[in-house]
């Protein structure tokens, strides 16, 4: 019975991987060396709600490496941005695995996201890589992790609420 639990779960995380791979690297706006506009959370929140947080932060790591193996950008492997996506995998498991969904606690575990990950981790990845320094570099970035909070906030919670009730029932069909 474990094993088809693990054979279940790998399945749903490659996946995730796959949601997070085509939302960060397809259907993203690179808008400038600091800003990417992406729905790269939504994939990391989904895996964090339905896996929980050391699969959420396994299927993080893939899409990431895989992710950037398929479409780099001309950019190397940052291990700090890898570190970040883990982190938010985590996270989004930690805050949302098992819980119900509402607003608030989506809006905490992004503003935890939002925090450690993309003000802290990637923001100093960013400096590290490319150079200038963390505050300017930050401040640069403020604004877009700003508008995603409020975006993606929303948008999760919204995609959560429609999806809860099939994703549950078809969760406790195969435990």
């Amino acid at each position: 019975m474990r094993t088809r639990r693990v054979a279940y779960k790998l399945c749903l995380a490659a996946m995730f991987v796959a949601l997070d791979i085509v939302f960060t690297r397809f259907l993203s706006i690179q808008a400038s060396q600091n800003l990417r506009f992406s729905f790269q959370t939504v994939a990391l929140a989904l895996s964090g709600w339905v896996l929980g947080p050391v699969w959420a932060c396994v299927a993080a790591v893939a899409g990431d490496l895989l992710g950037m193996l398929i479409n780099s950008g001309g950019v190397a492997i940052i291990p700090l941005l890898t570190l970040s996506a883990a982190a938010k995998g985590l996270i989004f498991g930690l805050v949302l695995y098992k819980r119900n969904i509402t607003l608030w606690r989506t809006a905490l575990a992004y503003a935890c996201v939002a925090i450690v990950c993309d003000m802290g981790l990637t923001t100093l990845g960013l400096t590290l890589s490319f150079g200038g320094t963390y505050a300017a570099r930050l401040w640069t970035r403020l604004p877009a992790i700003g508008i995603q909070f409020v975006v993606l906030t929303l948008l999760v919670t919204a995609l959560f609420k429609a999806l809860e009730p099939p994703l549950t029932k078809m969760l406790h069909e195969n435990e």
